[in-house]
């Protein structure tokens, strides 16, 4: 199965099930309703009489009048009783309805007669999973080609840029209102055309200048990335910067053991 197809599947069987469970589901609804939420009241029913009707294959069928009684005044329902003599000994339970008295029902209603309802309510339930399904596979797939186009971004800027190597030549101190001490690391690099120019990193807690007379007594190169479109477009790792002065200050300590 295709996976576009299996997708669309719980749609398909969601919406084919609630066109078929909802009209077989009407009638037993309706008549379930009657009898405890529409407010039809009980009575007593007895046979007052019967016709039959003959089919073209022979077969009888009888037709059995009901009559009940409301406020003196008596009405009938018919109802088929197949091929079985009806007896005048039966009493049935009608239900009628209070507003029109001749509009009335026979007989009890289970409430299992409402299973038929796990077709219509089965078909909902597949078509909100589809729904949702169907939801979540577009979310899905914009987070897929957005972090595509990001990761393209990334690949076309890193093609567009080139890292040239300098060494830091001063540290611009920062004191926060807090009494947090920050550096900016001044970084100077010689450019391919043979010009010499200056990046500056972002503020880095706890560098200060005086890390500098152990950094210069042995520099180790920090590398700069610059947009080959833009010699004003450049990024410094700061990490690098930190990991350039602690190796500058270990060589200068072996140096001096």
């Amino acid at each position: 199965m295709k996976k576009g197809f299996s997708k669309i599947l719980p749609l398909i069987l969601g919406f084919g099930m609630l066109a078929m469970g909802v009209p077989l589901s009407i009638s037993p609804v309706l008549e379930f309703s009657k009898r405890n939420f529409l407010g039809w009241t009980k009575t007593k029913a007895e046979v007052a009489g019967f016709t039959t009707q003959t089919s073209p294959s022979g077969s009888v069928e009888y037709l059995v009048n009901f009559s009940y009684e409301v406020e003196n005044i008596r009405y009938e329902i018919i109802q088929s009783n197949g091929n079985k003599t009806p007896s005048f000994d039966e009493i049935r339970t009608v239900f009628y309805n209070p507003k029109n008295f001749n509009d009335a029902t026979l007989g009890e209603y289970s409430i299992l007669n409402l299973a038929v309802l796990i077709v219509p309510i089965s078909g909902l339930i597949l078509l909100i999973f589809g729904i949702l399904n169907i939801k979540k596979s577009k979310t899905a797939t914009k987070k897929f080609e957005t972090e595509t186009e990001n990761d393209s971004i990334v690949a076309k800027n890193q093609l567009s840029e080139k890292k040239i190597f300098g060494t830091i030549v001063n540290v611009e101190s920062v004191v926060l209102p807090n009494g947090i001490n920050y550096g900016i690391a001044i970084i100077q690099a010689k450019l391919p055309s043979g010009e010499i120019k200056q990046f500056r990193s972002e503020q880095i807690e706890g560098l200060t200048a005086g890390l500098l007379v152990g950094y210069q007594a042995n520099p180790t190169p920090i590398a700069v990335s610059v947009s080959s479109g833009n010699i004003d477009d450049y990024y410094v790792n700061s990490e690098e910067i930190i990991s350039a002065i602690r190796k500058s200050f270990e060589a200068v300590r072996q140096i001096n053991l």
